[in-house]
């Protein structure tokens, strides 16, 4: 899936200049994310980690102020936004027959 693939299934405001492009393959808390990897930023008590973060993007509430490294995804609630989308990037548990 792309970033834009992305924004547009959760309704995310893409920050200006980001690379729509950009695929993302996986996700992440803030601290263990690597390049590729959608992770999100919904406490101020976290702020280090996002400014620490290897994620590729980071969905964040609307009203969040400041920049970042990774690319913003402007979101209402970055907790839901993350839920929802997390079930395509988990596989199918296997249950023996």
């Amino acid at each position: 899936m792309t970033l834009q693939e992305l924004a547009d299934r959760l309704g995310a405001r893409l920050e200006p200049g980001s690379n729509g492009d950009a695929p993302i393959v996986g996700v992440a808390p803030l601290a263990e994310a690597n390049p590729g990897d959608l992770s999100f930023f919904g406490h101020p008590k976290y702020l280090k980690a996002l400014k620490g973060t290897r994620a590729t993007a980071v969905l964040v509430p609307e009203s969040f102020e400041g920049e970042a490294e990774p690319v913003l995804l402007r979101v209402a609630d970055p907790a839901a936004a993350f839920a929802a989308i997390l079930p395509d990037f988990t596989p199918e548990p296997w249950v023996p027959a």
